[in-house]
């Protein structure tokens, strides 16, 4: 006969859920799409190739690891990778970090090389690091930069993220990071 220390164990570990997939990816086609959670899974994110200025995903579509699959997503909205939104403008994904007063992304090409390396920290493949947006439609803006300030002039409560990010180095987003989260 078993004891009650050994039946609830036994119980415990035939009701914990299956550990989620790591890098689980979904995509979206629309903004819209994203916002009402209506999106493609997709399966593990493996990698991604940008070529010729066309942005392709890859991912496993069996536990076992052994097919994968690709799709060119240049003209999606974007994708999320374990709930990580990566918006996908001119081709390029953008990995949004934080949301609050506005919303932050850095260079998505070094977040995924990150997760396909399973690095903390990675190299740019093209283009800036840091950027911001008013909400989850609109442009992109490199930061720091002028244009920045200007498009932000309407939130006054913004001057002394501003300020901080202008005393930073365009490509240390360890810095902007910092500025980034004391205003929000």
């Amino acid at each position: 006969m078993l004891n009650l220390p050994v039946v609830l164990l036994l119980w415990a570990m035939s009701t914990v859920a299956p550990p989620a997939t790591r890098n689980e990816m979904v995509l979206y086609r629309t903004q819209a799409d994203h916002v009402a959670g209506k999106g493609e899974n997709m399966g593990e994110f493996i990698g991604y190739d940008w070529t010729l200025g066309k942005l392709k995903v890859f991912w496993y579509i069996d536990a076992k690891k052994k097919k994968t699959d690709s799709k060119e997503v240049s003209s999606y909205y974007g994708l999320t990778i374990d709930g990580r939104l990566y918006r996908i403008i001119d081709s390029k994904p953008f990995a949004m970090l934080q949301k609050g007063k506005f919303c932050y992304y850095e260079n998505g090409f070094a977040h995924m090389n990150m997760l396909v390396d399973n690095e903390g920290k990675a190299e740019v493949e093209d283009g800036k690091y840091c950027f911001i947006s008013k909400d989850l439609t609109s442009p992109l803006i490199h930061i720091p930069s002028k244009e920045a300030r200007k498009a932000f002039s309407d939130m006054p409560d913004l001057t002394t993220f501003f300020d901080c990010t202008d005393k930073c180095k365009a490509d240390n987003a360890e810095k902007i990071r910092a500025c980034m989260k004391a205003a929000i």
